[in-house]
């Protein structure tokens, strides 16, 4: 149970993004979809990693 626990978040959405991908890939779907849909993951993961930073800085700051 703890191995699970301790495995990290970014490492299971990638995985979910490889099956994401390989699912879009396999089915007929239109291209510009498939686009579209990627390009929201990427754009969330980016934020994930802007928003990261910042509220670290945000939490040593109230412990201080």
């Amino acid at each position: 149970m703890k191995s699970q626990r301790s495995h990290h978040p970014l490492i299971t959405l990638h995985l979910l993004l490889h099956k994401l991908q390989s699912s879009l890939s396999n089915s007929p779907l239109n291209s510009t979809l498939k686009t579209q849909t990627m390009t929201w993951v990427q754009r969330k993961m980016l934020i994930n990693e802007q928003t990261r930073p910042s509220y670290n800085s945000h939490l040593e700051r109230s412990n201080r």
